[in-house]
Formats: structure tokens, C-alpha cells, sequence
């Protein structure tokens, strides 16, 4: 396993999301050569797991701390850790379950980036009651 990126940010401004993102990409493609296709995808990852842990987790309070790891588990699969200061939420219900809200009957937003990166992705996990996530994602050879 090697490390890719690691950074602690705080705060949560709109402009940290767009730079955190552009460097883990970059982290990424440094260890890897990624297609047009790849990039989308994990900008969509990236993008997603930074916003909820922000806004959900860290309830975009300026003072929180939002942890951010990646590795490069082999030569073709990267692991991203993300880890807020919240409480946490139900996760077992969400993506083992596959209860997404955005499935109810009411439309809802909420839980929509979450049940696109688990399909994105090829292994999503929580712990720490759901204030960490982990996902796997292979690229290609």
C-alpha cells in the first residue's frame, strides 16, 4: 500500500472543494494515467464524499477538521478515506440496505451522491458510526 495523499482541511468554503479536488486528481494521475472517463468518475467520487462530509458531517461548521487519505492499494485499484467530525448517520440502512432517500415516493435529494458513488465505485465502507468512508476504485491497465 502507498500513499497517494493525505491532508487535514478546515473549514467550508465552496473553493476548498474545488482545490481538494484537483489535487487528489492530480495525486492520483501522478501515480497512474487515467482516461477522460476515470477522471470524470473520480472527480464525481472525490467531489461527493468531500460535500457530505462538509455539509452533513461537519454540519459546515468553519472549525471542523475534514480528513483526506488515498492510496494506491495495487497497481490498478486506489482506496479514499475520508473522514468528518459529525455524529454520524445510518449507514447500515443507506448502503447495505440500499434504503437511498432519493428512492422514496417524496423525491428527495437527499442520498443521491451516495447511491451514485457506490455505483461508481467498486466497495464502499463506513465506520466510526459513518463519519468515515472508505472506497475502492480500480482503473484500468
Amino acid at each position: 500500500m502507498e500513499l497517494l495523499y493525505k491532508k487535514e482541511v478546515k473549514g467550508a468554503k465552496p473553493q476548498m472543494v474545488r482545490e481538494l479536488t484537483g489535487e487528489i486528481i492530480n495525486s492520483i494521475e501522478a501515480w497512474r494515467c487515467l482516461s477522460e472517463e476515470e477522471k470524470y468518475e473520480f472527480r464525481i467520487i472525490i467531489n461527493e464524499l468531500i460535500v457530505n462530509g462538509i455539509i452533513h458531517g461537519n454540519e459546515c461548521f468553519c472549525d471542523k477538521v475534514l480528513k483526506v487519505a488515498i492510496y494506491a492499494l495495487d497497481d490498478n485499484t486506489v482506496s479514499i478515506c475520508i473522514q468528518d467530525e459529525g455524529r454520524g448517520f445510518n449507514y447500515k440502512e443507506i448502503i447495505e440496505e440500499g434504503c437511498f432517500p432519493c428512492d422514496s415516493a417524496l423525491f428527495l435529494e437527499r442520498g443521491r451522491g451516495l447511491k451514485i458513488v457506490k455505483h461508481i465505485c467498486d466497495a464502499i465502507k463506513f465506520s466510526h458510526n459513518g463519519s468515515w468512508v472508505n472506497v475502492k476504485k480500480t482503473v484500468r491497465a
